[in-house]
């Protein structure tokens, strides 16, 4: 997970609180350009 954050492909909804117990993460726009390449490459 800390490899995606800090290739920020993903994001926190509560970044200064990362160990909140309702913490979410989505898929950022640099994130999902690459599913879209790999999905494009299979």
């Amino acid at each position: 997970m800390e490899f995606l954050l800090s290739s920020k492909w993903v994001s926190m909804t509560y970044l200064e609180a990362p160990n909140r117990p309702n913490q979410k993460y989505w898929t950022t726009e640099a994130g999902r350009k690459v599913l879209r390449l790999k999905k494009d490459n299979h």
